[in-house]
């Protein structure tokens, strides 16, 4: 009985090799430098969201004028937002956009919108 000869696996053409190839070691701290700045000015985004509903200078009834629940949903996302600055710090990786106060027809001059996720 016949026996099948065994080949060689082929190598892949210069063309696969370049693709593949992985960017500088500049580039790739250059671009986490760039997500982590990003990051960052997200935090400030969110102090001032939290500030905004927490001080509202147009009240009649004085300062603290919008509800609770817009309130700790700002406060979360003011931590959301540092644990992702820390996270793209370390690792590079993308977060979301930081929540901010939107205009509303209702009771309200302003209601706390949610961030969405970086593509």
């Amino acid at each position: 009985m016949a026996q099948m000869r065994k080949t060689a696996a082929k190598k892949p053409s210069g063309t696969a090799k370049k693709m593949a190839a992985k960017p500088s070691t500049v580039a790739q701290i250059a671009k986490r430098f760039s997500i982590t700045a990003r990051e960052a000015r997200d935090i400030a985004t969110a102090v001032g969201t939290v500030v905004g509903l927490k001080f509202d200078k147009n009240a009649q009834y004085g300062r603290y004028t919008y509800p609770e629940a817009e309130r700790r949903k700002a406060m979360k996302n003011l931590k959301n937002q540092v644990s992702e600055t820390v996270t793209a710090a370390k690792t590079g990786k993308k977060g979301t956009t930081s929540g901010r106060m939107t205009m509303a027809d209702g009771e309200y001059p302003y209601t706390y919108g949610a961030g969405t996720k970086r593509k």
